[in-house]
């Protein structure tokens, strides 16, 4: 509803619930009530400039096609979908195809009734409330809305708001004080977990080899001390922060033949006063405890992360075995 200095109705406008508007003389909406009227403004759904020519509306980060409820260009952060949400998967949605609960101000992260942000992408607005800076960029015009078929001659145009600034940390959005250079998904309380899938080969052969340069009865103690060590991969994952991390693992479980090779899936608690993903990033080292595939324990500590932290584990590997490893993030990284 668009009104005049003086409060008098001067147009109306409904909307379906993606943006379109609903015309006149459409369920009771008669041109008596000045639906359909017109009123010479830009601004039409949750306020955004929409385009005469296209109608498409203008976000400040992408367009939006109304008719068909998405952005015309993707998320222009969209680096990680959270594998645990469907609803980011999608770089056009608009506002996790939920309009009636949610808005975009700006095409980057979507807004309740609540006036928090929560970002389409981790990161896009930094998480916490959006603030809107209400000043013109240089180079914005302010615009006039003049009706003079409807004001009096005594009444003045009003100026329009302009547009959001757009500021370095976004179109008009500023990240929370405390930690600004963190994306929202980082900014987690209380305690974590880290679940960690690993598998190892036995470096039999490789032992056996470098037995053999030493003369045919160095390949079988080769073979043997070689087995008690292993080498292989092992995948990471931070609940806490939805962070995914690989990397490569050494083993070795002295005075185990074969004990080397195995595999190994841990549960590892985190305290609130420990950064779980700097326990999973980087180089750490651990001690499994495995008395049976069923029953197991892992110890593990990584330099810089505090003290270390004790799991649980169920796998193959040897009753005692000694590990390295070391990981890069893949996923929901910067933490």
């Amino acid at each position: 509803m668009l009104t005049d200095g003086s409060g008098n109705v001067v147009a109306r406008q409904d909307y379906l619930p993606f943006g379109e508007e609903i015309p006149a003389d459409t369920a009771g909406r008669s041109a008596s009530l000045l639906f359909g009227a017109s009123d010479g403004v830009e601004q039409k759904f949750t306020g955004q400039i929409r385009d005469s020519e296209t109608g498409m509306d203008f976000f400040a980060a992408r367009y939006y096609a109304s008719a068909v409820g998405r952005f015309t260009s993707p998320d222009p952060m969209n680096l990680g979908a959270d594998l645990l949400d469907p609803q980011t998967w999608n770089a056009y949605a608009y506002v996790r195809n939920n309009p009636l609960a949610l808005v975009d101000p700006l095409g980057l992260c979507h807004m309740g009734a609540d006036n928090v942000a929560y970002d389409d992408e981790p990161g896009d607005c930094g998480g916490g409330s959006v603030t809107v800076v209400a000043q013109a960029p240089p180079d914005v015009i302010p615009i006039f809305v003049s009706l003079p078929s409807l004001l009096s001659d005594t009444q003045q145009p009003a100026p329009t708001a302009p547009p959001p600034a757009v500021t370095e940390a976004g179109a008009g959005v500023r990240p929370p004080k405390n930690d600004p250079k963190k994306p929202g998904y980082c900014n987690v309380s209380g305690s974590s977990s880290i679940v960690t899938l690993t598998g190892t080969k036995a470096l039999t052969e490789v032992g056996a080899f470098v037995g053999s340069l030493f003369g045919p009865e160095g390949t079988v103690v080769g073979a043997v001390l070689g087995s008690q060590f292993g080498a292989g991969v092992n995948i990471a994952y931070v609940n806490a922060t939805h962070s995914v991390y690989i990397g490569v693992t050494g083993t070795f479980a002295p005075a185990q033949i074969g004990g080397g090779g195995g595999f190994s899936l841990s549960y590892t608690p985190v305290p609130a006063t420990q950064n779980a993903n700097s326990i999973a990033n980087g180089t750490s080292y651990g001690v499994s405890f495995q008395a049976n595939p069923l029953l197991g324990s892992t110890v593990s500590k990584s330099p810089g992360s505090g003290p270390p932290v004790v799991g649980f584990q169920v796998g193959t590997r040897a009753p005692v075995s000694f590990s390295a490893s070391h990981n890069i993030c893949i996923w929901h990284c910067g933490c």
